[in-house]
């Protein structure tokens, strides 16, 4: 061959593999737009879904009775818990007497139970009747805060019993 052939020859190879290239960079590129472009409807996808439950989730809260009654319910529970702290922070840092001890305890035992429910109280000695907190829900009067009717004992021989649970009068 012709050295101008072999030149001519390796110019076409050089084309080649140049447009070979090319073609692989744009493949490349058609494929990163494609991935965007399906990222972006999987985005789209997901923000239609998110729109879609909140018109459900608003459609529905719509439909509910209003949150008058347990909104009240906060008001007083937060009116107490301030008067109980504020009550709290009366109180001598270090109790004297029995009784000092006693308000001391019935005011942490009342807050507790405002942040953590009625369950705290059990096996305290107390009982919400009993904590300032009760007395608090009974001057406010709220129908929520039902307090319980302390049981009859019946000690007596004839009934046979001692134990509120086995009398049946004391309910």
């Amino acid at each position: 061959m012709t050295p101008n052939a072999t030149t001519m020859n390796e110019r076409v190879v050089q084309t080649q593999q140049e447009c070979a290239a090319q073609l692989a960079e744009l493949g490349m590129l058609r494929t990163q737009a494609q991935r965007e472009v399906e990222t972006c409807t999987a985005r789209m996808s997901v923000l239609e879904w998110r729109m879609s439950a909140m018109q459900v989730a608003t459609t529905t809260l719509a439909g509910l009775a209003p949150l008058a009654p347990e909104q009240e319910w906060l008001d007083h529970l937060t009116t107490w818990r301030k008067a109980l702290c504020d009550e709290l922070l009366a109180c001598p840092q270090q109790p004297r007497t029995d009784h000092e001890l006693g308000k001391q305890q019935n005011l942490k035992l009342s807050i507790i139970t405002i942040d953590r429910g009625p369950s705290t109280v059990g096996g305290t000695g107390y009982c919400l009747e009993n904590l300032r907190l009760g007395q608090l829900m009974r001057e406010a009067g709220t129908g929520r805060a039902t307090l319980r009717r302390p049981a009859v004992v019946r000690c007596d021989s004839s009934s046979g019993a001692s134990n509120p649970r086995m009398d049946p009068t004391a309910r």
